[in-house]
């Protein structure tokens, strides 16, 4: 077994095959077939009320109803939501997906939610392994999932007090690269760093292997 994602890919694992088999009583001779992804039907429609939805209309930010959208951005990467989605399904999911593109957008938003009693879930990169973006089963009210990969940018930088003003969608390794052409680096590097946003960092107090390399 190799793996060329990483540095240490040409790295030969002979005995991880059989180890599996015997330790974890896995027979490696059955495949287990994902099913395709269900039906519209399959999932319920959006709860939202006429007068809410007219409301977030009125917004004007980038939404969807759609299924697919909303059950992306209903779990998060546990090994119980890989499970889910490949032999189940998600009980709750958002009822719309909002895209904020600056803060006075998310302002609007959370005001919007504050009125009217709808619920708000913050989705970054959606790596979570906390069930940080999983929607409340027997939550009666419209869920609103704030999708924040719209606000990427890095608003400024003090070179000289060694601080920098980034937007909360803004994903690691795009932070991290842009940063470098700078000169400089976040000096933390949790393990989903491709994939996770720095919002999502500050919202988990992530962590990593290189979290104190600079400290």
């Amino acid at each position: 077994m190799v793996n060329k994602r990483y540095p240490i890919g040409d790295l030969r694992l002979p005995h991880l095959v059989g180890w599996v088999t015997d330790t974890l009583n896995v027979d490696l001779t059955k495949s287990n077939k994902a099913q395709n992804f269900p039906e519209e039907d399959k999932y319920p429609k959006p709860n939202i009320t006429s007068e809410n939805w007219k409301k977030l209309l009125d917004l004007q930010v980038a939404y969807s109803i759609k299924v697919i959208d909303r059950v992306v951005r209903a779990h998060g990467q546990t090994l119980h939501d890989i499970f889910t989605l490949r032999n189940s399904l998600f009980k709750r999911i958002p009822d719309i997906v909002l895209w904020p593109k600056c803060h006075e957008d998310v302002v609007k938003i959370v005001n919007l939610a504050n009125v009217a009693n709808m619920v708000i879930i913050p989705f970054g990169g959606g790596t979570a392994v906390s069930g940080a973006v999983e929607c409340p089963i027997n939550e009666p009210r419209c869920i609103i999932s704030l999708d924040t990969s719209q606000m990427n940018k890095i608003l400024w930088l003090d070179k000289e007090n060694l601080v920098a003003c980034c937007e909360s969608g803004i994903i690691g390794q795009d932070l991290e690269r842009e940063l470098g052409v700078l000169g400089f680096t976040t000096g933390h590097e949790p393990d989903s760093y491709e994939f996770s946003s720095l919002g999502g960092w500050v919202a988990t107090r992530a962590s990593g292997i290189l979290k104190v390399i600079y400290v």
